[in-house]
């Protein structure tokens, strides 16, 4: 009897130890598959931040390019070289501002040209066929830094006043190309280029007069580089050193200087205005401005 009872005993405990092994193990596996799907969750969600970062990304990107593409499509679909303008009648004047201008910087080209219906005729400001390009900018403490040809043209005599700026030296490109039924050869003149500022990026909004001054002088066109005569007798005898001939497929570099004082400098408020048109005298014209600062 006790033989068996020993038995039943021992029967008992194998049978309890199997099933407490049995728990034991499928609790391990139960935590085992928690872990598991509680790491693949936190590897979903990682995955889905970074895809969605991506995403951001590429969207960024995408967004500049068309921007881009957009600017580009708009320069290609307005024909500046054979628009049209029309006189302001409306008498209403329009400052110039970031919103109405044609900026461009080194590498870029503007036509040297504006037609505008006077009413009776077409009038062509410039000359049809002529292009001049950025190449270069340089800027000095002053024009005594710079490394001027003696037969350029200085047309400031003032020594204080030529001390005391910024001196900007602009290398062009000036290219003709005669359009169809245009002259062969052309007479024009740097003294297109005139050097502007814009009133809303001085500080304050607007030039405050008073801090203009003998150290601090509004953009001022100063020097031009020795241009070419082509042999024409008027401009070998003129002291106009601005001005040059050109002829049908030539193209050569010249130089433009200006004076800027520190506080246009500061802002980036220096620019070259090509083609000057009076603010307000045609209708939406887009004022062509070299960007020679970089803004």
């Amino acid at each position: 009897m006790k033989k068996l009872l020993g038995i039943l005993l021992a029967f008992t405990f194998l049978v309890l130890s199997f099933v407490s092994c049995a728990s034991a193990e499928s609790e391990t596996n139960s935590v085992s598959v928690k872990n598991e799907t509680s790491v693949s969750q936190n590897e979903d969600k990682e995955e889905s931040k970074n895809q969605e970062e991506v995403s951001k990304e590429t969207a960024k990107k995408e967004e500049n390019i068309n921007l881009e593409m957009n600017k580009e499509e708009t320069e290609e679909e307005t024909d500046y070289e054979n628009i049209i303008y029309k006189l302001n009648t409306n008498k209403k004047s329009e400052k110039i501002s970031l919103d109405n201008l044609r900026l461009k910087g080194i590498d870029e080209t503007f036509e040297a040209w504006v037609k505008i219906d006077n009413g009776e005729s077409i009038e062509i400001r410039g000359n049809e066929g002529l292009y001049y390009t950025l190449k270069s900018v340089e800027v000095y403490e002053n024009i005594y830094e710079a490394e001027l040809s003696d037969k350029g043209l200085v047309i400031l005599e003032s020594k204080e006043i030529l001390e005391n700026n910024n001196f900007i030296l602009c290398s062009f490109e000036a290219k003709y190309i005669a359009p169809e039924g245009g002259k062969e050869q052309i007479l024009d003149s740097a003294d297109q280029f005139i050097a502007k500022y814009i009133d809303s990026l001085c500080e304050g909004g607007k030039l405050d007069l008073q801090t203009v001054g003998i150290e601090n002088m509004e953009p001022y066109t100063v020097y031009c580089s020795e241009m070419p005569k082509g042999g024409v007798k008027e401009l070998l005898n003129t002291r106009d050193g601005f001005r040059f001939a050109i002829s049908d497929g030539e193209s050569f570099e010249f130089k433009v200087g200006l004076i800027a004082g520190k506080s246009f400098m500061e802002n980036n408020n220096v620019f070259l205005m090509l083609n000057y048109i009076p603010e307000g005298y045609i209708e939406d014209y887009e004022y062509k401005f070299f960007d020679i600062l970089g803004r």
